[in-house]
């Protein structure tokens, strides 16, 4: 009975003691956990906290908290979530002396965390105290508690971020926010698997899988990022002010992830990593205009090893790239604008202290490619900017590593201008940095660089397309810049800005061969060849060309400063340029040139120059050969030939034309003489030398069928008699042959080889047209003196000596007909009338015989009577007593002798005399003058065959009182008038 009794009242105190357990758990704990949580959180850590319910099973010890919400003191919401479930397992916990949960699953949680504008958070104020936090840390350090976890679960968790720092106000939520943990021990237990997975409101997901351990605290696994915005990533992130901003773009990212905090350092490596941006558009901070616009951008085999601060990738792979850039008028470019700025708050702050010195990252990247990208530059630094695309533009690196010491093989190649090709290839070291270049380049439009030679020259650049194949090596360190190749311009094609006509062109300019050491100054050219080149040079009224017009400074433009000289220190040299081509050639060129400062404007063009030139080296003075040949107006040819050697100047030049028409060069005969030229052509044949600073030249012209035509007013002419000079060098055949040579020293500041020319060529003529017969006697091969024919006294015989030099005169009008030969008489009173005397005492003999005759009836004029001896005896005596009457006598016979001196024979002393007192007739001795004159004109018409149109006596002319003074006839040249 006592036993029944006892098992009945234990189990009716079992009775009571589960209904106490189960009113107890079911009710009495969650009505105090409703009442009294809520303040102990407000006195832990000062924050208002509400339950909606709690429930508890004692039985399975399954615990759930509903609607839980934990506000500030402003009311906003901290932490909430909709159901909390606490699922202990007692037995095991018992078992394993520590706690044991089947699972802790969060319902809906909602997290709210702000950054405030003076940077603090907002969930700062819901930590706990920090005494109680510490002392709780102090305990649980000392006891460590045996705990394990068999399913963690949040789900559909959101998470608020707001930053309203620096006066901003961003805000961003995480939804879907599931976490599960499964196998969480503290003590000897397995990494446990998890799983992280949510939604970023304005785009993208997290995926975060793996396995976590507590001792050591450990953790690996994978991480995947997908579709993340990245400019409202740029917003959300904790960042400093910076100078772009991101306008759109995605993330993509996924890698492997280890984690490990050991006692001495955190090891965290990332491998097989990956990531991904698409669509990516960066501009300047409030701009609106994209700087840098990519459609891919791909990373690939990325590895990580934090602790060791190494990076490896496998390969950077971007397609579709889009840059904008520019060139200030400052000259920086924008982007260093752009980081160079700095905040007034910065600048006003001292400058920190040098920071320690850190390890560098080492850095491998296998492989970058970049495809399809495009670079829009504007230089804005010219005064009209000028912009410059590059297309189509792709970049490939191997094998980079961050110590900079291995040659990256580098590859680029890109359009510029939609047209031209740019390619580039070969390795490179970045430091110290060397090239190895492989270049092409390939039909790039030379008229974009306008700009850059706008400011020296006023010269347009209308076409002209570069291309160039070579290779260039880069080694600043030891002052190498070398570039060896070929290299052409075709179709280019210049104007003057001044009058908008054709400067310098051509077809194609080739270079082969090239050899360009910057370092060293050494400029090496195999073969240049110039096809169809052409240049136009004009000179103006006033003296200058269109040369001139280039290079003049613009209107405002201040005149360029004289660079010094010589920079170099003292003790340094500068090393001279050394210039080497091997040949130039030329084919097809022409030329037009034109002289507007002459009277008549000169226009001329060259066509079809050809030629070339071989062996120029600056250093050496080797000579160079010279050969070209060309036509002006398609009728003359050209030609020059010779040598040159540049170091000493030395040259030997042969120039000649051939068929030049005279007509076209008289815009320069009426400068030069005021003429017109009406008909004729020209040779030239010119050999110039210069040797040590002389020159020594040999000019011979050859004129055929030369006319001059009407005169020109031109006041700065040279008063010459050409049309005599030129009748005087012409020749039967009308032809003119010149040769004259011309000296003179290059040192002397005034030379000048055209003035030279000039004042030969009227030294020339003037010499001709003073000393004609000179030149006849040149003619002629003799020394003789034609231009004045010897008689004896009183006489105008000629003799044979002046007869021969009648036909050597001949001869020469033979051979230049359009000359006149004029004779000018001359009687002279001292040496001629003495020989003309006894004729006059004869002549006045006649004229009483004639008397005598008159007398008895017989009218014969005195020229007509010859008197015999004795009535020139008789006539002698009568007039000798009718001049001197006193001095006469006569003998017993009747003969007459001298009263003073009967012994003299009388005819001959009284002739002497009579001879004495004559004086001098001017009609006599006129009567001589004409008579020696008709007797030249006479032996050369109708001996020497000359035509009476071509012979002119002058008027007579008596000399008196010479008396050393030649008995001659002068004789003198002149031009026949036309018709």
């Amino acid at each position: 009975m006592r036993l029944g009794k006892s098992l009945w009242i234990a189990g009716l105190v079992a009775l009571g003691l589960t209904a106490l357990y189960t009113v107890a758990g079911f009710w009495l704990l969650p009505t105090l956990a409703e009442r009294q949580l809520p303040q102990i959180i407000n006195d832990l850590i000062g924050q208002t906290a509400r339950i909606g319910a709690v429930r508890f099973d004692p039985f399975t010890l399954r615990a759930e908290l509903d609607d839980f919400e934990l506000t500030d003191a402003s009311g906003a919401n901290l932490v909430a979530f909709k159901t909390l479930t606490i699922d202990a397992d007692g037995l095991a916990s018992l078992q394993q002396r520590g706690i044991v949960l089947s699972e802790l699953r969060l319902l809906q949680p909602v997290l709210a965390i702000e950054r405030r504008a003076d940077g603090s958070f907002n969930v700062a104020e819901a930590m706990p105290k920090t005494q109680e936090a510490t002392q709780t840390q102090a305990d649980d350090a000392a006891q460590p508690l045996a705990f394990w976890l068999d399913t963690l679960a949040i789900d559909d968790g959101r998470i608020h971020w707001r930053d309203r720092l620096n006066g901003a106000d961003v805000t961003e939520t995480l939804t879907a926010v599931n976490i599960s943990l499964t196998g969480f021990a503290t003590q000897d237990a397995k990494p446990a698997p998890f799983t992280l997975d949510l939604q970023v409101a304005s785009g993208g997901q997290l995926a975060l899988s793996g396995t976590f351990d507590l001792a050591p605290l450990a953790s690996q696994g994978d991480i995947k990022l997908n579709g993340l915005p990245l400019a409202r990533l740029m917003q959300i992130l904790p960042l400093p002010p910076l100078p772009l901003s991101i306008a759109q773009g995605t993330l993509d990212l996924a890698t492997r992830y280890q984690l490990a905090l050991p006692a001495s350092a955190v090891d965290l490596r990332f491998e097989q990593g990956a990531l991904a941006i698409e669509r990516l558009a960066v501009s300047e901070a409030g701009g609106a205009k994209a700087l840098v616009a990519i459609e891919r951008f791909d990373t690939s085999g990325i590895a990580v090893d934090v602790g060791k601060q190494q990076l490896a990738i496998g390969r950077i792979a971007s397609q579709g790239g889009a840059i904008e850039a520019w060139l200030q008028a400052d000259g920086r470019l924008n982007y260093q604008a752009l980081f160079a700025r700095e905040s007034p708050a910065a600048s006003a702050q001292p400058p920190a202290p040098p920071a320690p010195p850190v390890q560098p990252w080492q850095v491998t990247i296998d492989d970058v490619a970049i495809e399809n990208y495009r670079v829009h530059f504007t230089d804005q630094t010219l005064k009209k900017p000028q912009a410059m695309v590059l297309s189509d533009m792709s970049i490939g690196l191997q094998h980079f590593r961050s110590d900079q010491t291995q040659p990256l093989p580098l590859h680029f190649s890109a359009r510029l201008n939609q047209a031209g090709q740019l390619k580039l290839g070969g390795n490179t070291r970045l430091s110290p940095f060397a090239a190895d270049w492989a270049i092409e380049l390939a039909a790039i439009d030379l008229k974009p660089f306008q700009g850059y030679i706008d400011p020296f020259v006023q010269l347009d650049l209308i076409d002209g397309r570069l291309y160039s194949q070579g290779h260039l090596l880069l080694k600043p360190t030891d002052a190498q810049t070398v570039y060896r190749g070929n290299a052409r311009i075709d179709d280019l094609v210049t104007r003057d800005q001044a009058r908008n006509r054709d400067f310098v062109k051509w077809q194609r300019l080739a270079i082969e061969q090239m050899v360009i050491d910057v370092g060293r100054q050494h400029y090496r050219f195999g073969n240049v060849a110039l096809d169809q080149p052409y240049l136009r040079f004009n000179i103006k009224e006033d003296g200058t060309t269109n040369i001139d017009d280039i290079w003049q400074p613009r209107p405002g433009q201040p005149p360029a400063k004289t660079k010094d000289k010589d920079k170099t220190k003292p003790g340094e040299t500068s090393p001279e340029p050394v210039i080497s081509i091997g040949k130039i050639a030329m084919r097809a060129g022409e030329s037009d040139f034109a002289d507007h400062s002459l009277i008549l404007p000169f226009v001329a063009r060259m066509r079809a120059l050809q030629g070339e030139v071989s062996g120029f080296t600056s250093n050496t003075d080797e000579a160079a050969k010279l050969r070209l040949q060309g036509m002006v107006y398609d009728l003359a040819t050209v030609n020059i030939e010779g040598t040159h050697r540049f170091k000493s100047g030395d040259s030997v030049i042969a120039l000649s034309f051939r068929h030049l028409p005279l007509p076209l060069i008289t815009p320069y005969m009426a400068e030069f003489a005021g003429y017109r030229i009406e008909r004729g052509q020209m040779d030239l044949d010119l050999q110039y030398s210069i040797k040590q600073g002389r020159l020594e030249a040999q000019n011979k012209i050859f004129i055929d069928q030369l006319a001059l035509g009407e005169r020109v007013e031109n006041p700065r002419a040279v008063s010459l008699p050409l049309e005599f000079a030129i009748a005087l060098l012409k020749d039967n055949n009308d032809r003119i042959e010149l040769d004259f040579p011309i000296r003179g020293s290059l040192d002397d500041p005034k030379f000048s080889v055209a003035s030279l020319v000039a004042d030969v060529l009227v030294n020339l003529v003037k010499k001709t047209v003073t000393s004609p017969f000179r030149a006849i006697a040149a003619l002629m091969n003799g020394k003789n003196d034609y231009s004045a024919i010897a008689f004896t006294p009183g006489a105008a015989t000629l003799s044979p000596d002046e007869t021969g030099k009648l036909a050597g005169i001949a001869s020469a009008l033979q051979q230049r007909p359009r000359l006149a030969l004029e004779i000018k008489g001359l009687a002279y009173q001292v040496q001629d009338w003495p020989a003309m005397r006894t004729r006059a005492v004869t002549d006045i003999l006649k004229r009483m015989k004639s008397g005598e005759l008159r007398d008895r009836g017989e009218n014969i004029p005195m020229e007509y009577i010859e008197l015999s001896a004795s009535d020139y005896r008789r006539l002698l005596a009568k007039f000798y007593a009718e001049v001197f009457p006193g001095e006469i006598d006569y003998t017993l016979l009747g003969e007459p002798r001298m009263k003073n001196n009967p012994a003299v024979e009388f005819y001959s002393t009284a002739l002497m005399q009579l001879e004495a007192i004559m004086q001098p007739d001017t009609l006599r001795m006129n009567d001589l003058a004409v008579e020696r004159a008709n007797q030249i004109a006479k032996y050369l018409i109708d001996v020497l065959g000359i035509a009476r149109s071509r012979i002119f006596v002058l008027a007579t002319d008596i000399r008196v009182g010479d008396h050393d003074s030649p008995l001659e006839s002068l004789l003198s040249l002149n031009v026949l008038p036309h018709g």
